[in-house]
């Protein structure tokens, strides 16, 4: 069975539409955020999942990594990403597509080489089969099942509300700088006495 081998055609760093852009993760974002050049006008970070405590703070566990054109990070001469080591998960996975919380795999079709394999896609119902085909992009999509479970399972401990109108948040806290600052579980563990920092990852 064939395993999966990148055309580095442009497919997957050209958007036209925000709904098919990169979800990432707030520590993600903040990375992408350094790395961006000064004056970049083509890209913008919006909230994506939002939740809110009992204080009313708005919590953001993912962004939506909005791309207007080709990726800024996307070297279009030679066809390759410019920041391959340090990439977004949702990047590193691609062409596999992860829905959360179900953790059902989908794969994109906008990439060349599922065009040009669409009899096997039958046979990738299967998790071994999918792994085989995708090694390391299925190690990454599962990467990002386990940590946004993780995010999960923290969110329902606090009992945080889900957001949909963002509207009605004055405030943005990312979900890691929640846990650790003067809003959430840290704070929160000390005033009760408790030992320990929780952590997501």
């Amino acid at each position: 069975m064939p395993k999966f081998v990148c055309y580095h055609c442009i497919y997957c760093c050209f958007f036209r539409d925000p709904i098919e852009c990169p979800v990432l993760f707030p520590w993600e974002k903040r990375v992408i955020e350094d790395l961006l050049e000064d004056g970049e006008t083509n890209t913008s970070f919006e909230p994506l999942e939002v939740w809110r405590d009992s204080k009313g703070v708005c919590i953001v566990t993912l962004y939506r990594w909005v791309i207007r054109g080709f990726c800024p990070f996307y070297d279009i001469v030679m066809r390759r990403c410019k920041i391959h080591e340090m990439k977004p998960l949702a990047c590193q996975m691609f062409p596999l597509l992860v829905e959360v919380p179900s953790g059902k795999v989908m794969i994109s079709s906008k990439c060349l080489w599922t065009k040009k394999n669409q009899k096997l896609l039958k046979e990738l119902r299967r998790p071994e089969v999918i792994a085989h085909v995708f090694p390391s992009e299925f190690t990454a999509a599962v990467t990002v099942l386990q940590q946004y479970n993780s995010i999960l399972e923290a969110v329902r401990e606090e009992k945080l509300v889900r957001v949909n109108d963002f509207s009605s948040c004055k405030l943005f806290v990312d979900v890691d700088s929640y846990m650790v600052g003067d809003y959430g579980w840290r704070e929160r563990r000390k005033e009760e006495g408790e030992e320990g920092d929780k952590t997501l990852l």
